[in-house]
């Protein structure tokens, strides 16, 4: 894709975004409003990186990590949980986890990082899924193995928490800041389409790509819109990690579903946010 027809498609997402919000403008103004009434977050995301990175410290939910840490070593084992069509990537959680483990939803929705997240959407996020990924070991490097954006909004926050030792061998995700992926643009072309490693290293030094590395419950915040990324790539060693994926309420793709959210989003409402308007209104279905 040249630099002209990756510039035409970036300019058309930013079109439909704008269009769906000011069409929606209720939604819209619901969701900046409830901005306002959280507390700020110590973890930022500055707009230029598009990307934050913290520690378990940061969260200080020590409990609820080492928590979910258990169980995700132990349903990585369980084979009725590790069907996939993705045989790198598979999801093991479940709609029946987020009622009977709270604490799921505690780390997910953990006002550290629902604040940062906010905060950098300017509004309210719309919470779009939630995953706990098992990366078994491969050698394969295709589909998301490859660098790419998402594209489900024009802006958006992926929040990744390592739920095990993540090292260079367990197939962590790589990605490039923001301003690194803009050079991409730039010169190759936004692209909805998958990039090759010499595509990405003809613009950028190996010294800008971000790995996220670290113990459990360390993590990353990363808007995988803007960050062009790839992971699970080639790795010898399991890799766990909950992935909870945000984007505004009227964002560009809303996508086919969450099977692990959609079934319980009411349900959890209910539960546990009736008291709660701003993570009420991300979980609500849209």
């Amino acid at each position: 894709m040249g630099v002209a027809t990756g510039a035409i498609h970036k300019a058309t997402r930013e079109i439909i975004r704008r269009t769906r919000a000011f069409t929606n403008s209720g939604v819209e103004r619901k969701a900046q409003a409830l901005a306002g009434n959280l507390k700020a977050s110590r973890i930022v995301i500055e707009d230029d990186k598009g990307y934050a990175k913290f520690t378990g410290a940061d969260i200080g939910l020590a409990a609820e990590l080492d928590r979910l840490t258990e169980l995700a070593a132990a349903w990585k084992g369980a084979p009725q949980r590790t069907k996939s069509d993705k045989p790198f990537l598979r999801n093991v959680l479940r709609s029946q986890d987020l009622l009977d483990h709270p604490e799921i939803m505690t780390v997910a929705m953990d006002e550290q990082l629902f604040g940062a997240v906010t905060r950098y959407l300017g509004q309210v996020p719309w919470v779009v899924a939630l995953q706990l990924w098992w990366t078994p070991p491969n050698q394969t490097a295709i589909r998301s193995q490859l660098y790419h954006y998402d594209h489900r909004d024009t802006r958006q926050a992926k929040i990744f928490i390592n739920l095990n030792n993540v090292g260079e061998n367990s197939g962590p995700l790589h990605f490039l800041p923001a301003s690194s992926s803009l050079k991409v643009d730039r010169i190759v072309g936004y692209s909805q389409d998958e990039y090759t490693d010499e595509q990405v290293e003809r613009c950028c030094a190996a010294d800008e790509v971000v790995k996220t590395v670290g113990p459990p419950g360390a993590g990353y915040i990363v808007d995988t819109a803007r960050c062009l990324h790839y992971g699970s790539r080639g790795n010898s060693e399991d890799r766990l990690v909950l992935m909870i994926c945000f984007a505004r309420a009227n964002c560009v793709d809303k996508g086919s579903g969450c099977d692990v959210l959609d079934p319980v989003r009411q349900t959890l409402i209910e539960k546990l946010y009736a008291a709660d308007p701003a993570r009420a209104f991300a979980l609500a279905a849209r």
